[in-house]
């Protein structure tokens, strides 16, 4: 993969992109069928900075995910 800049997407901005449920993306990531999110920064303590709870994905990595689906869609048409 070239270079690329990483944006963060929340949960809303996945689940728009996989159109798969907020339930069904966590049980893929916790099976390792899907990226797994990240969270930005340590447990809150400072009320003006990133709330640590909320969960993050890198667009790359969903993007990616996606290609490979349309991938192993084609090989399996050709087999």
């Amino acid at each position: 993969m070239g270079e690329s800049q990483r944006k963060f997407i929340r949960l809303k901005a996945v689940q728009e992109l996989v159109s798969l449920g907020k339930t069904r993306i966590y049980e893929m990531a916790s099976n390792g069928n899907f990226p797994k999110p990240c969270k930005l920064g340590p447990p809150l303590k400072n009320p003006d900075g990133i709330d640590s709870r909320i969960n993050f994905w890198i667009k790359d990595e969903i993007v990616n995910w996606l290609d490979a689906r349309v991938l192993e869609r084609d090989n399996a048409k050709e087999t």
